[in-house]
């Protein structure tokens, strides 16, 4: 009788044993047939309304991107300005789905499909316009003769500095002392990062000029025919990849963008700083990215401190810096003054990266990174409109 329930006793620890394991490998297949589930969704109304979907997430997943890649298979890059959707917790993952039209749309068609995706999708916690980037940099005198490069001598840390801009002239001159990373052009899915622009050039230009021992990554957000908030996204994830320590932002949006902050809070949690055009509408509206608050928002100012004429102000700006006809590259061997709150963050990102190599504080909170940088090297200015703001004159 003893060896019976023995034997019972065993017997029902074994099947409990299967049962358990049976449903601890079933949960997850659970969370891949929730976000199946919205995928299929999804698919099913683009080909009511006609539009394409892309994927961009910053979780490290990689089912997500098998069933997105299942669900949606090879598709034709869609050409027009769509919408960005994020999806809420439920579905158990934070990736980003970029839905564009293959057809142009009006703004009020627009507003149509989006309540139709809204409703259809309730998994969907945002969905919002896809904005155009706005490059924050005006020429002022192109073609000027060249100066040299005055850079001090590398200390020993090296700092990497991602550029999201319109790409960079990789072959001038002005980075001959500069490392340039291989970085990615997400406007048309590739590796071609030629500026058609000239603005990126510029910028990077600005950073290697007046930094040294610094890894310029550039991405290409903004081309010919313009960027969009969707290739800023897909930038930022590369460089969350690329291990970047610090991201120039020339550019923003007059709109703000619930993917744009979730991308920027996961980039914040690793340590990673922001630094940001504050715009050149000389209005203290909101401009995003600048505007968030885990980002350095820079304003333009003449060397004596004075608000040049276009640029933003207002209490969500965090610092000032010298951007009037700042000196740097241009495509094809070139050189050119533009002048801009654009260059005004250039300044400041070299200045920051200058700040890092001094200081061993990644890990710290942002709020702990921007005071210690302005305590180090900012003033304040004493008097105009930006009248007691931090103000960096010069490098």
């Amino acid at each position: 009788m003893t060896n019976k329930k023995h034997f019972l006793r065993l017997f029902g620890l074994l099947i409990a044993t299967i049962v358990g394991t049976v449903a601890v490998h079933d949960l997850l297949p659970r969370e891949n047939q929730r976000l199946e589930n919205v995928l299929k969704r999804v698919a099913s109304l683009n080909d009511q309304l006609d539009f394409g979907t892309e994927f961009i997430t910053s979780d490290t997943k990689n089912s997500t991107k098998v069933i997105f890649a299942d669900v949606f298979g090879e598709i034709k890059k869609p050409t027009y300005k769509g919408f960005i959707a994020t999806l809420d917790d439920s579905v158990g993952s934070d990736a980003i789905l970029v839905l564009e039209p293959y057809v142009p749309l009006s703004d009020e068609e627009m507003e149509i499909l989006a309540d139709k995706y809204v409703e259809a999708i309730p998994e969907f916690n945002t969905v919002e316009l896809d904005q155009d980037v706005e490059l924050e940099g005006e020429s002022y005198e192109q073609n000027v003769l060249p100066e040299p490069a005055t850079q001090a001598v590398a200390p020993a840390k090296t700092v990497r500095v991602a550029v999201l801009d319109s790409g960079i002239d990789k072959d001038h001159a002005v980075f001959a002392h500069t490392s340039l990373q291989s970085g990615w052009n997400t406007v048309d899915e590739n590796s071609d990062l030629s500026d058609d622009i000239g603005h990126g050039t510029h910028i990077a230009g600005i950073i290697s000029l007046n930094s040294s021992n610094v890894e310029i990554v550039p991405y290409k957000v903004v081309g010919k025919n313009g960027g969009r908030l969707s290739d800023v996204l897909k930038a930022l994830q590369r460089a969350m990849d690329d291990k970047v320590e610090v991201v120039n932002m020339s550019f923003g949006f007059s709109k703000g963008s619930a993917a744009l902050q979730d991308v920027l809070d996961d980039l914040d949690k690793e340590g990673v700083t922001f630094i940001a055009a504050a715009g050149n509408k000389n209005s203290s509206a909101p401009f995003y990215p600048a505007h968030y608050d885990d980002v350095i928002a820079v304003a333009a100012t003449d060397v004596y401190g004075n608000k040049l004429p276009k640029s933003n102000f207002g209490d969500w700006v965090d610092v000032a810096a010298y951007g009037n006809n700042i000196y740097s590259a241009a495509p094809g061997q070139k050189y050119q003054r533009m002048s801009g709150t654009s260059q005004a963050t250039a300044m400041v990102t070299a200045k920051f990266v200058d700040y890092l190599q001094k200081n061993s504080n990644g890990a710290e909170a942002f709020q702990e990174r921007l005071a210690g940088f302005l305590d180090l090297y900012s003033k304040p200015i004493e008097k105009g409109s930006l009248k007691g703001m931090s103000f960096i004159s010069s490098l």
